[in-house]
This record gives C-alpha cells, sequence and structure tokens, in this order.
C-alpha cells in the first residue's frame, strides 16, 4: 500500500513530473535534489511510489494505479526497451507481431542495437 510522501520526496516527484520525466534516472533525481537523492529513491521505492526498471533507472508510478502502487503497475515493455538502450529498435518476433505479421504473442520483447 502506498504511504505518504516526505516534504523532500513531494519535492522530487513533483519536479521530475514538471519536467515530464515518467521514467527517469539517478542522475536526473541528483540535479534536482541534491542532498540525499540515494536515500530519498530508497525511500520513494519502499513507499511504492517509483518502480525500479534496472539499476539507475525508475519509473514514477502514476496516482491513478491506485492504493498498491508499484505492486500493481504494468509498465509497456516497448516504453521500458526505449530506455535501456541508444539507438534501438524492437525487432524479430516482437516486431513481427507488433507489425502484423504474426499472431503469436512473444514471452520475450526483442530489443536489437549496434
Amino acid at each position: 500500500m502506498k504511504k505518504g510522501l516526505t516534504t523532500r520526496e513531494s519535492l522530487l516527484i513533483s519536479a521530475l513530473a514538471r519536467q515530464d520525466k515518467k521514467i527517469f534516472s539517478i542522475e536526473d533525481a541528483r540535479s534536482v535534489s541534491r542532498k540525499g537523492a540515494c536515500k530519498i529513491m530508497s525511500s520513494l521505492m519502499q513507499k511504492k511510489w517509483v518502480l525500479p526498471l534496472k539499476r539507475g533507472l525508475y519509473a514514477i508510478v502514476p496516482l491513478d494505479v491506485g492504493v498498491k502502487g508499484a505492486d500493481s503497475f504494468i509498465l509497456p515493455n516497448f516504453v521500458i526497451a526505449s530506455h535501456l538502450v541508444e539507438p534501438y529498435y524492437i525487432g524479430y518476433w516482437s516486431g513481427l507481431n507488433h507489425y502484423g505479421f504474426s499472431e503469436q504473442i512473444p514471452r520475450t520483447t526483442f530489443i536489437a542495437t549496434t
């Protein structure tokens, strides 16, 4: 269940939201909150306000998800993929399914990069 935010947590989340950063890095958090960004991020993850995607990469859990927070939040694989590597494209079986060349839905999202 989501818990309340401290002033510093609230300032961090609102600043990232104003910058339209639904997915953000720890560096983004540090640029907003100069002191204790790691501690704030840890607290936000425990309170289910932030979903960790990989080390140093996070997603803000929208308010409309409800009280369960990150436990019930599902971010589309293609959105996550767009933040993992640059340059990239969704390829192979995932791409075939996306463009309607296959009706089988792959369990894995395949990303191709250089």
